[in-house]
C-alpha cells in the first residue's frame, strides 16, 4: 500500500492507494496549526492494519513538511518522498519562476494530464481558487489565483463594521432578500462568474476546447452550476500517487 498526503493551509488530505486505485480517503482540518503528534494520531486512526510500504507527500506550507516527515517515520518506520517542483521531473514546466509555483498546482496538472488528456484546465476551489492550464504538448503553462469563497466571506466580516459572518452555500437566486442572502449570493455567483470568465479566456489562449477538471475542498458546493467539468475531488491525491511512481 502507498500513503499519499496533501498538506494544505487548513486541512490535511490522506489517501491509501493499492497501485493506482484509491482505497481509502480521510481529511484532518487543522486550522493552520499542525504537529507531528496530531498527524500521527490521525494516521493511526485511518491506516489500521494496512501494510504501508511507500509514502509521499506535498505541502504548500514548508514548516509542515518536517512535522509530516517525523509523523510518518515514527508511525511507519519509512521516510516519505517529499515531492517538490524541482523534483517532479515527469512534468514539463513553462512558467516564468518555477521555484515560486505551488506544488499542488503542478501535481493537479500532472494528474489531469494522465487521467483526462490534453489540453486541459484544472479549477481547484479551496482556500484559494486556482485555474491552471496544461497545453497539448503536456507543458504546465501557469494560470490564475484568486481568493476562495471562505476568504471572501472572512474579508467582508473583518473589514466591514456591519456585515455578518455567513456560511458558504449554493444560492438558487442572485437577488438576496436580506443582508445574509446578499452576501451569500455575491460569494456564490461571484465565484461561478469568476471561474467561467477565467476558463473562457484561458480556453481561447490554449486555442481549442480543453478538458475541464474541477477539484478542491469547496468544489462540491459549486459543481451544480459549472457545466461541462469532470469533477474529481481526489485529483491532488491521485497526482501524488502518480509522482511517487517515479521513485
Amino acid at each position: 500500500m502507498r500513503l499519499c498526503l496533501d498538506i494544505g493551509n487548513s486541512t490535511v488530505a490522506a489517501g491509501l492507494f493499492r497501485g493506482r486505485r484509491l482505497v481509502q480517503r480521510a481529511s484532518l482540518p487543522h486550522g493552520g496549526r499542525l504537529t507531528a503528534a496530531m498527524l500521527r494520531e490521525f494516521l493511526e486512526r485511518i491506516l489500521g492494519p494496512h501494510p504501508v510500504r511507500q509514502a509521499g507527500l506535498i505541502s504548500v506550507v514548508p514548516p509542515f513538511v518536517s512535522e509530516a516527515e517525523r509523523a510518518v517515520v515514527k508511525l511507519l518506520g519509512i521516510h516519505p518522498r517529499v515531492i517538490t517542483v524541482s523534483s517532479l521531473g515527469a512534468m514539463k514546466i513553462d512558467y516564468r519562476h518555477p521555484q515560486r509555483l505551488g506544488i499542488d498546482r503542478l501535481i493537479n496538472g500532472l494528474a489531469a494530464r494522465h487521467l483526462y488528456g490534453l489540453p486541459c484546465l484544472v479549477v481547484d476551489i479551496g482556500t484559494a481558487i486556482t485555474c491552471d492550464a496544461v497545453d497539448a504538448a503536456g507543458r504546465f503553462l501557469g494560470g490564475a489565483i484568486a481568493p476562495g469563497p471562505e476568504l471572501m466571506a472572512d474579508s467582508l466580516r473583518r473589514r466591514t463594521a456591519l456585515l455578518p459572518e455567513v456560511g458558504i452555500e449554493r444560492m438558487r437566486r442572485a437577488i438576496g432578500r436580506d443582508t445574509e442572502e446578499s452576501i451569500r449570493s455575491g460569494i456564490y455567483w461571484g465565484t461561478i462568474g469568476l471561474i467561467q470568465e477565467l476558463v473562457r479566456r484561458m480556453s481561447a489562449e490554449l486555442g481549442g476546447r480543453p478538458r475541464l477538471i474541477l477539484t478542491g475542498g469547496r468544489a462540491r458546493t459549486f459543481r451544480a452550476d459549472l457545466k461541462g467539468y469532470r469533477y474529481d475531488p481526489d485529483l491532488t491525491l491521485k497526482g501524488v500517487a502518480l509522482a511517487c511512481e517515479e521513485a
